[in-house]
């Protein structure tokens, strides 16, 4: 199971918020660039980037930094905020993103999904942000309305093979996961990456038991920044095999 650190940038600085608010924000340093290296030296195989002004603005901002980022690191990186049209998606890829995490055009433009994952095959990933039942949209302020598992069907019909599932009312709390949220978006035939909460190695081996149902990785964020989860214990642990369990924990 692959074991992703999050790293998301608001205005230049890498932060955390508490359920996606720009009001409760944390920062926890002035060079994102130099947490992805510790990461990467920690042994990350992949980065998830969230531009968050670009998230809120609707159109990438901080490709500056996400482009230092991708080519000083050996971890590839996975990249949202602010994707809608191919322009902008273009843009990203060109700032060296591995693959490119995409929320509300995923949800309320299929034409753009399905040429996306024509132009991209198997790079495209997209967002599936809970709240209230429904999935969020432009910054988490707004839910779509179509239902979770007809959105699922139609991103794997236009060729989408892994989606990032995030808990909204749990994202930067601290509060642990909810295992039956995230089973919301299991057996669909898409492999799923889940993010929002996690707090605990309970809460890992609890989605570690979901590997078979189709749980590919899990977003890390604010536990390893407040130093309540090592990165590198959960990768030698999670990522790398269970014979370390005993050694890291």
């Amino acid at each position: 199971m692959l074991i992703i650190p999050s790293i998301d940038l608001l205005e230049g600085k890498c932060v955390r918020l508490r359920r996606g608010r720009e009001t409760e924000k944390t920062v926890f340093s002035n060079t994102p660039a130099a947490v992805a290296k510790v990461w990467d030296r920690l042994g990350a195989k992949l980065i998830h980037v969230v531009d968050l002004d670009g998230a809120f603005k609707g159109k990438p901002v901080n490709l500056d930094i996400i482009s230092e980022m991708a080519h000083s690191l050996q971890a590839h990186l996975q990249v949202g905020g602010g994707i809608r049209d191919m322009g902008a998606l273009e843009a990203v890829f060109g700032a060296g993103a591995f693959r490119v995490v995409v929320g509300t055009a995923a949800v309320s433009n299929r034409g753009f999904l399905e040429e996306a994952c024509e132009a991209y095959p198997g790079r495209i990933v997209p967002s599936i942000d809970l709240k209230a039942g429904r999935a969020a949209v432009k910054g988490w302020k707004e839910t779509a309305g179509e239902p979770i598992p007809e959105m699922l069907k139609r991103f794997k019909r236009a060729g989408v093979t892994t989606a990032v599932f995030t808990d909204t009312a749990r994202d930067g709390m601290l509060e642990g996961i909810d295992a039956s949220s995230v089973r919301t978006v299991l057996g669909a035939g898409l492999k799923v990456i889940y993010a929002g909460g996690v707090t605990s190695y309970a809460d890992i081996d609890a989605l570690k038991s979901m590997e078979g149902e189709g749980l590919e990785g899990v977003i890390i964020g604010r536990a390893i920044y407040a130093g309540g989860l090592r990165l590198d214990r959960l990768i030698a642990t999670y990522q790398e095999g269970d014979e370390h369990r005993d050694q890291t924990r």
